[in-house]
């Protein structure tokens, strides 16, 4: 069954190398039963891929037993994912629905924080109106850099 971790935004490959350092290694009994393909998976270590679309995620076919995975820095969370969940993160299906009018909330870059409705799309990327000191600034941002907010937020 795959997983899906939850890693520290920009860290996923040094995640992806510490996990491949933690995996138990076979004994001296297992590696002699092994044929040579069997042994190559098994010294490859995790197989973990980066979502291209996505930060903050790594998606593994095989994981650690959890005390392994406790001491691991970046790492925020492990879930067991369905084979359509692996899927859409890995071909990008999931989209941020943003929309013109819609109000945002910065979630990435200088602008982090800051909340402010969005005036235009342009491209992949959000035309953001922000108060900024009591001044409405319009900044040009790349979409994955704000997150749609409820009124109820």
């Amino acid at each position: 069954m795959p997983y899906i971790i939850s890693v520290t935004s920009g860290k996923e490959k040094i995640v992806k190398a510490l996990l491949a350092k933690r995996r138990p290694q076979p004994s001296l009994r297992d590696l002699l039963r092994m044929d040579l393909t069997e042994h190559d998976q098994h010294t490859q270590g995790v197989d973990c891929s980066i979502p291209p679309s996505f930060s903050g995620f790594l998606v593994c076919e095989t994981i650690l037993p959890p005390q392994g995975i406790q001491n691991i820095p970046y790492i925020l969370g492990v879930t067991e994912a369905t084979s359509e969940q692996v899927k859409g993160l890995m071909t990008g299906v999931v989209k941020h629905i943003i929309a013109d009018g819609m109000m945002v909330q910065m979630v990435r870059g200088e602008y982090s924080g800051f909340i402010g409705i969005v005036r235009a799309m342009i491209g992949n990327d959000t035309l953001v109106d922000l108060s900024i000191y009591g001044r409405m600034v319009a900044v040009r941002v790349p979409v994955d850099d704000v997150k749609g907010i409820s009124h109820e937020d």
